[in-house]
């Protein structure tokens, strides 16, 4: 609790889980500026992703900042030849690869 009288400046911060501070004026009228800013941690992990066939995958990104955009591959797909004469499609799963 203060005072704030026509010829003095009321200046400081506040520091919680956000900073606040800025300076209020009250010559020829109540008039300032006050930013608020929140510090977060830069997120370290995979940036490209490729979807897992049957397996949730989850980007640990809560209350973090991307240095870059993550990117999510294509579903793997490849298609081979069979002894039936036929084609066998691999969805989900990188056959070149051996994943």
């Amino acid at each position: 609790m203060g005072n704030i009288n026509a010829l003095e400046t009321l200046s400081g911060s506040i520091a919680a889980d956000v900073s606040l501070s800025g300076v209020l004026s009250c010559v020829g009228g109540l008039s300032g500026k006050v930013s608020v800013t929140k510090e977060y941690d830069i997120y370290g992990g995979e940036y490209k992703i490729v979807p897992k066939t049957f397996e949730e995958q989850v980007l640990p990104t809560s209350n973090r900042v991307p240095k870059e955009d993550v990117v999510v591959k294509e579903v793997p797909f490849y298609e081979t030849s069979n002894d039936s004469g036929g084609i066998t499609a691999y969805i989900g799963k990188d056959v070149e690869n051996g994943l």
